[in-house]
């Protein structure tokens, strides 16, 4: 189905994002990832990079818009859920946590994704970050409410 704009709908079917050698090579890779210890950020990475590809594709295609990159990022995400049997948002999860902590190897070692939902908002400094790190290489079986109350103290100025 196309759009006014000439555009295909959000979640329609498009060749680019047909199982091409690449594009299977980054669902294999996302498949190994979850064996992984903190497989997270590397299926993020994954996710991350073909919704960059798929993005560049979409904007040489159809020009560069908010609504064309939402919706090519919208069908990366199907199409992945589609193939590997998560839920988009776990899928956006995924790359929301790559694109913050996947720069930061302690961070990845380190911080749990419990730990990453808790830091991802834009509110959360690289400080208060690098706080939950060292505590968690303290204590790796801190509880999610334990990592909340370090949050609360650190931001009141208690730490």
């Amino acid at each position: 189905m196309r759009l006014r704009d000439g555009s295909e709908a959000p979640g329609e079917h498009d060749a680019a994002l047909d199982d091409t050698p690449d594009t299977l090579t980054v669902f294999d890779h996302l498949r190994l990832a979850f064996g992984a210890r903190r497989h997270h950020t590397e299926a993020g990475r994954a996710i991350v990079l073909l919704v960059e590809r798929y993005e560049a594709v979409r904007v040489a295609r159809d020009g560069d818009t908010p609504a064309i990159r939402k919706q090519a990022r919208g069908s990366v995400y199907q199409v992945i859920a589609k193939k590997t049997n998560l839920s988009c948002d776990t899928i956006k999860l995924y790359a929301r946590c790559y694109e913050k902590f996947g720069d930061s190897g302690d961070a990845v070692e380190y911080l749990t994704l419990s730990d990453m939902q808790l830091l991802l908002p834009d509110s959360v400094d690289d400080d208060l970050i690098a706080h939950i790190v060292e505590a968690r290489k303290f204590d790796p079986d801190l509880r999610r409410e334990e990592i909340r109350k370090m949050m609360r103290e650190y931001r009141a100025g208690v730490v």
